[in-house]
């Protein structure tokens, strides 16, 4: 009898398991991933990205058409005559704060590669080069979206490239992304995060402290300062 109920009960447990999943309550929900490149300059912020082509239409405000033929192949070809206004158009639905200030993020260029060679990125160097390499002959067989990586490219000028930047997408954009978001000040690596990004959390990249300036800018101030002081010694001494 016991084993009888232990049984029924476990093909009812397998019963519930297969219609939870059949609703989607067990089904693989990971959000897509995102990776992000901040680059803070002098004169604002550089910003590159990386992720699934397939996920970008469904994220951004990207028509298919943008990026494919009439047969949803990717348009390898079509993309190589400049793609910035696709980038602005993809960018458009996503707001940008650095500090207090709303600014806007333009364009430099967008890419696609096969996912199965994906490029490298992990600097600000691999996302230029990823949005400029647009001399690779397209491959033999016809690809999806799903097959290649989409690399693009954004600058903000702002006064205050220091600051906390924040991304926003629209209020009405119902997706979640993971982030994955590397920071960088004048091409030196300074941190690395992930953050769930979605209409009610922005993607936050923290205000450059105090205590990173030092460990990253201090020593090689006070290198040039101790040379600039020892050349002023030298002359000095020469005068005597």
């Amino acid at each position: 009898m016991l084993c009888r109920f232990f049984l029924r009960t476990l093909r009812r447990g397998v019963g519930l398991f297969g219609i939870l999943t059949a609703c989607g309550v067990y089904a693989d929900s990971e959000p897509p991933t995102i990776d992000l490149i901040i680059d803070r300059k002098s004169y604002g912020v550089e910003v590159f990205l990386s992720m699934n082509a397939a996920d970008a239409v469904s994220l951004f405000n990207l028509a298919r058409s943008d990026l494919t033929n009439p047969d949803g192949s990717v348009a390898f070809d079509r993309l190589r005559e400049g793609t910035a206004e696709i980038a602005d158009t993809m960018i458009a639905p996503v707001g940008i704060i650095v500090g207090d200030e709303a600014v806007s993020l333009e364009a430099m260029s967008l890419m696609v590669h096969s996912a199965e060679s994906a490029l490298p990125f992990n600097e600000p160097f691999d996302g230029m080069v990823a949005i400029e390499l647009c001399t690779v002959p397209p491959p033999d067989n016809p690809m999806l979206l799903s097959d290649v990586q989409l690399y693009a490219g954004f600058v903000v000028f702002s006064s205050k490239p220091q600051a906390k930047v924040q991304l926003l997408l629209g209020a009405d954009n119902q997706s979640e992304v993971r982030v994955t978001v590397n920071s960088f000040h004048n091409g030196v690596f300074e941190r690395s995060e992930t953050q769930l990004w979605n209409a009610r959390s922005s993607v936050i990249v923290q205000a450059r402290s105090a205590a990173v300036w030092l460990h990253h800018d201090f020593p090689k101030a006070f290198i040039l300062l101790f040379v600039i002081a020892l050349l002023f010694g030298v002359w000095f001494v020469a005068r005597i």
